[in-house]
Formats: C-alpha cells, structure tokens, sequence
C-alpha cells in the first residue's frame, strides 16, 4: 500500500507512463506527467520489482449513500450494495 504522498506520486506517475504509452490519452492531458484520483477514498498500490515501480492498482471502498466509481461511470448499482469494493 502506498503509505506516504512520494509513493502515492509513484503510482500517479506509473499510472500515467502506462495510459500515454498506449496511446490512451496524450502527455499534455497530464499536467506534472501523473494521472491522479478524482476520488479522495481511493487506496493505492505499488508493486516494486527492487527499487523500480512495475505496477499500481487502487482499491475504492464502499461507503454509505456513496456510488463506487464503477457504479457512477456506468450509471449502475453493484449488488450487494455497501459489500463490493472498487479495483482498477
């Protein structure tokens, strides 16, 4: 789990090496080469290889009265509500 904001910037920065060198979206889209969370409950991670970042992934979790981002991108609600996390 990142646990301070230099391994959080970590996992910004991996998450945006990956999304421009797949053509997703183009380095301009990214102010400070990160692309970062919207949503403030998401919890990152980082995979090290040694010292190098080779993955990151996020875990969002539910909340009360709180749509996952899953739920609010697809207009959805995952059953059973309150239960199901948020993995990207």
């Amino acid at each position: 789990m990142a646990g301070s904001e230099h391994e959080k910037e970590v996992a910004y920065n991996l998450r945006y090496e990956a999304i421009v060198a797949r053509g997703w979206a183009r380095p301009e889209d990214f102010p400070g080469g990160i692309e970062r969370d919207v949503d403030e409950r998401a919890v990152q991670f980082v995979g090290w290889h040694g010292n190098l970042p080779v993955a990151t992934g996020r875990i969002v979790f539910p909340e009360p009265r709180r749509l996952l981002p899953t739920e609010e991108a697809f207009g959805i609600v995952i059953e059973p509500a309150g239960v199901i996390a948020d993995a990207r």
